[in-house]
């Protein structure tokens, strides 16, 4: 694991009373980049759009929830953070899905149709918006 490398060598450096993480530390460490690995990925792709657009956005938010629901975390922190994780999705980033503009630009674009609406939604539904 990439992480535990970089960490392994960066803790030693640091003016902290050990030098090292513990087996279940690292157990825990695994559990947590499992989990916030899909946040980094959209991050990036979104930071890397020229021009980010609404379309993508809930493709993106079904991606993230779909990703953390799939994941297993084995220790009782990471069972914590997935939950708190799906509720911050919820809470903050649903929204969008319901969003008439974001909605319809999903629709129309591309790259999307008929592939990312969770919502059962036929073209003459956006017409009466």
């Amino acid at each position: 694991m990439p992480v535990k490398i970089s960490l392994s060598a960066t803790l030693p450096q640091l003016d902290l009373s050990r030098s090292n993480l513990d087996s279940n530390e690292w157990i825990i460490v695994e559990d947590v980049v499992v989990l916030l690995r899909p946040f980094e990925n959209v991050t990036v792709i979104l930071s890397g759009e020229k021009y980010p657009s609404l379309s993508s956005v809930i493709p993106h938010v079904l991606g993230l929830r779909k990703a953390i629901e799939s994941k297993t975390p084995v220790t009782e922190l990471a069972k914590n953070l997935k939950g708190g994780l799906s509720a911050v999705i919820e809470k903050r980033l649903a929204v969008y899905e319901t969003n008439r503009t974001a909605s319809k630009a999903t629709f129309l674009d591309a790259r999307f149709k008929k592939k990312v609406l969770r919502y059962k939604v036929t073209p003459i539904m956006f017409f009466y918006y």
